[in-house]
């Protein structure tokens, strides 16, 4: 089974990526195992207690790599006060490594109940594991209901929803900058779904990591 696997991986991905990708899923795992987290298992929305009319429109929650996560933050230059928001935060596996980035706080909106309830028990884990002071919050939220603050800046997603809720996201972060005027980042993971609707409202491409299917837009030259 493993051999048709790494077989499969092989023509697909060629061998550099295959092995690239084998090393992720073994950081991933490793990260479990010496935190104490629960981040690697997927959870689909069916078993989930969900309270939105567009629950329709999520997608299943399937854990961010950490390698590809990795190389793209450490390519961009925050200001020492910046603020993290993922959206879709699932289970909080970015959260916990975003708190290495220096942020001065990081938000979690996620809409289903209990993948709040492990990102909080996940983050208390972290915190043991790690004595971080960072200020991490979980909001269950809708993502479009989530109030973003006039110091939020860099906002991350991993292919949380579908079109219809991303343009109601990215016009929110676009009309944040009415009240307070600053540079913003929006790191996207798998940005072919909605590279132009996050380009339609004034935000463009900065940063592109095309093995690692990111794409990093700002409303201001430079990642």
């Amino acid at each position: 089974m493993w051999f048709r696997r790494v077989s499969k991986s092989l023509r697909r991905r060629g061998a550099v990526l295959s092995a690239d990708r084998a090393l992720s899923m073994v950081a991933e795992r490793w990260f479990d195992f010496r935190y104490g987290t629960d981040t690697v298992t997927e959870a689909t929305f069916k078993a989930l207690t969900i309270d939105s009319p567009n629950e329709a429109l999520g997608v299943d929650y399937s854990p961010t790599r950490i390698r590809p996560f990795r190389r793209v933050m450490s390519r961009l230059v925050l200001p020492s006060d910046s603020a993290f928001v993922d959206f879709g935060s699932g289970k909080g596996r970015v959260l916990l490594m975003a708190a290495a980035y220096g942020f001065k706080r990081i938000t979690g909106v996620e809409f289903a109940r209990e993948l709040c309830h492990i990102a909080r028990q996940n983050v208390e884990r972290y915190r043991g594991k790690t004595g971080i002071e960072t200020d991490i919050r979980i909001v269950e939220a809708d993502a479009v209901d989530y109030e973003i603050q006039d110091d939020d800046n860099c906002f991350f997603m991993n292919n949380p929803f579908e079109a219809a809720v991303m343009k109601k996201v990215v016009r929110n972060i676009a009309a944040s900058l009415a009240k307070r005027a600053r540079r913003i980042l929006i790191v996207y993971n798998n940005p072919h779904w909605c590279h132009a609707i996050i380009v339609e409202q004034g935000f463009l491409p900065v940063l592109t990591l095309d093995a690692d299917d990111y794409t990093v837009y700002s409303n201001m030259k430079d990642a």
